[in-house]
């Protein structure tokens, strides 16, 4: 019986319940346990690769993850001007994603360098990985891609977070064809803005 509870318990632990990305020109993304803690670290570009060398989280709260990656040395220059640091969550209940937006809202590493955080629909997640880019940047190519359907996702795979914000801001402030009153409603629950 103990054994059984012992390989049960161990089981929770491993098992992924929520993710966290991490985007800048660094894409990263966490993922967490049901007491919201990483369990592993991926990277997916090549900044992303050379921050998690030199950083390591898996084991922390998320909270702690994200304090300790943000405040980084090797960080520092992806942080600089318009770094445009986004943060997008996704899990496996309402709940759990709002107390980790909550969590996220209020850590040092997002308040001192203007973060933003997004949630977005946990079904994504398969998807994002096959197409290579993490849940945030994915997040960022669905509306990117509603108002211009030239967009692909290894163009955002090479673009910051900052150049694929930029773009969508454009498009919504009437630069992108006209009709971006229509994509908005549809996009509005692939990756809604959260904030205090």
């Amino acid at each position: 019986l103990l054994m059984f509870l012992g390989a049960g318990g161990y089981a929770l632990l491993l098992e992924p319940v929520a993710y966290v990305s991490i985007d800048v020109n660094p894409s990263l993304e966490l993922v967490l346990n049901r007491f919201d803690f990483v369990i592993s670290a991926t990277a997916y570009n090549e900044d992303g690769e050379l921050v998690l060398e030199n950083v390591s989280l898996k084991g922390k709260s998320y909270t702690d993850a994200i304090d300790l990656l943000v405040e980084s040395d090797v960080m520092q220059p992806y942080l600089a001007g318009n770094s445009a640091l986004t943060f997008t969550v996704a899990a496996d209940n309402s709940r759990k994603e709002e107390r980790l937006l909550s969590g996220i809202n209020n850590c040092s590493g997002c308040r001192r360098h203007g973060g933003v955080s997004f949630s977005t629909d946990i079904s994504t997640v398969n998807t994002a990985h096959e197409s290579g880019l993490s849940l945030g940047k994915y997040a960022a190519y669905s509306i990117l891609s509603g108002y211009d359907d030239s967009i692909t996702t290894e163009d955002c795979h090479n673009m910051t977070m900052g150049e694929i914000h930029g773009l969508i801001e454009s498009h919504q402030h009437g630069d992108g064809a006209g009709h971006g009153d229509e994509h908005e409603r549809e996009n509005h629950e692939i990756w809604t803005e959260t904030g205090d």
